[in-house]
Parts: structure tokens; C-alpha cells; sequence
């Protein structure tokens, strides 16, 4: 016998077709627009929900699921998954949700999921975090880059500024890092020695930090994040600038 799989319960907003009829058999469905297990990320792909029930009940269903309401309710995923939308049998409705301000800032998102361009390939849109991510190498290194920009229009100005850097990676990377050894490496010698290591060189410092990622702002800064390994005892470093400006100032994290 197939193994069913697991009850789970999710949150989810009616969109514009609310609660729906099926005939012949009579059943009852919605389709969410947006919706999310408790405590985990806003998804974006239609998750559609029915379940066999009476006539009677199906009418009542579609009288009182209306567009846009937000409902609680527990479904099993079954077997027949899209690429555009995820399919559940629906075990049990809760109920109505009064509030889930998140959930209607995610459904009033018109921001595409995913974008192409011609140099960072695809990005996708975190809605959680309302920025765009894609991975991108520097200087060999695949690091993961996020864009913040809400406005779709802006966004693409905004790429081809960051674009440019990517011309100039070698030079910007060794300023990034001379930055950071201006600001962090007399804090590593000063406070964070292990028991018996000795005092670090600056190329030493320097090339302990791995870059795990780039942020961009609307406001065109940006944030180099480096993994520093056990220097900071597990704290990250940042280096902060701005795309016309350079890098400023480093601080750690974490």
C-alpha cells in the first residue's frame, strides 16, 4: 500500500476565485495564492486544495470563502505536483485568520518570482526578506549576491551599477580587504589571540577571510560578508561601502 504522505497545516489567502464547487463528485476547493507552514517562509506558487463533501456543503463552502480570506487549514501534498502550483487534499479547515499582515503584503507583492538578466542569469525574489538572490563568482569564488530594490524599474539601474564592479573585482577586492585589516586587525591582536598564537600579519589576517556573499542597496551601498574562520570566534566580518564611494568601514557580526 502507498504511504500517504504527512498531515501539516498551513496558512493560506483565498485568491480572486474564493471558495470553489466541484461536481460529479461533489466537492469543495480554493486555491491559495500565498501561504506558509507555521513559523516557516511565505511560498509564492498556487497551492491548490480540495476535498470530496456533500452538496449542501460544498455551496456553503463557496458561500462563505470569499477572495483575499485567509485560512487555516491541515492538508496532506498528493502525488500529482506542477512546476506552477502545488496539489493537497484538504484533511481539515480551521478556520479563518483575522490577521496575517505578512501574508497580505505578500499576496499585494506584484514583484515577478524570478528575473532574468544578462549578467546575473536568474534571480528569484525572496518575499521574506523583500530582495532578489542569485549567486554570481568573485574572483573564482561563487559567493551569493542579494539586491534590495522594490521598485522593478529602479532594480535595473541598480544591476547595471553593480555590474561595473565585476570589471574592476581584482582592485575592489583588495580594498575591501585593506579596510577590514585597518579596522579589525589590531582588534584580532589586542582581544581575540587564542592562548599562545601569536600576533597576525596583516597578509595573514587578510587572507583568513573567505567572502560568502555581497549585498546591494536602493541607495547603492553594499556589505561584503566574510566567514573569518576562528579569528572572531565565530563572528563574521563585514565590510560596508558604497558603489561610488569605496569601502569605509568593517565591523563584525554574529
Amino acid at each position: 500500500m502507498a504511504k500517504k504522505s504527512k498531515t501539516i497545516e498551513v496558512v493560506g489567502i483565498a485568491d480572486s476565485g474564493g471558495g470553489g464547487v466541484r461536481l460529479s463528485p461533489w466537492g469543495k476547493d480554493v486555491q491559495f495564492s500565498h501561504w506558509h507552514e507555521p513559523d516557516g517562509p511565505i511560498e509564492s506558487i498556487p497551492l491548490y486544495v480540495y476535498r470530496r463533501c456533500t452538496k449542501e456543503e460544498a455551496y456553503e463552502w463557496e458561500k462563505s470563502i470569499r477572495p483575499r480570506n485567509v485560512l487555516r487549514v491541515k492538508i496532506r501534498f498528493t502525488k500529482d505536483q506542477y512546476p506552477d502550483q502545488r496539489r493537497a487534499h484538504l484533511v481539515e479547515f480551521i478556520g479563518k485568520e483575522r490577521s496575517a499582515p505578512e501574508l497580505k503584503a505578500a499576496a499585494k507583492d506584484r514583484r515577478p518570482a524570478t528575473l532574468d538578466d544578462k549578467f546575473f542569469q536568474t534571480l528569484t525574489l525572496d518575499r521574506q526578506r523583500s530582495c532578489y538572490d542569485t549567486t554570481r563568482k568573485w574572483k573564482s569564488r561563487n559567493v551569493d549576491i542579494k539586491i534590495y530594490e522594490d521598485d522593478t524599474k529602479k532594480l535595473q539601474s541598480l544591476l547595471r551599477k553593480v555590474e561595473k564592479l565585476w570589471t574592476n573585482e581584482t582592485k575592489l577586492d583588495q580594498h575591501v580587504r585593506d579596510v577590514a585589516a585597518n579596522d579589525l586587525l589590531s582588534v584580532k591582536n589586542s582581544n581575540w589571540l587564542n592562548d599562545g598564537e601569536k600576533p597576525l600579519s596583516r597578509k595573514k589576517f587578510q587572507s583568513q577571510l573567505k567572502l560568502i556573499g555581497i549585498a546591494f542597496s536602493s541607495d547603492s551601498t553594499y556589505e561584503f560578508a566574510f566567514d573569518a574562520g576562528d579569528m572572531f570566534f565565530g563572528h563574521d566580518v563585514i565590510v560596508h561601502g558604497k558603489i561610488t564611494g569605496g569601502p569605509h568601514r568593517a565591523e563584525l557580526i554574529g
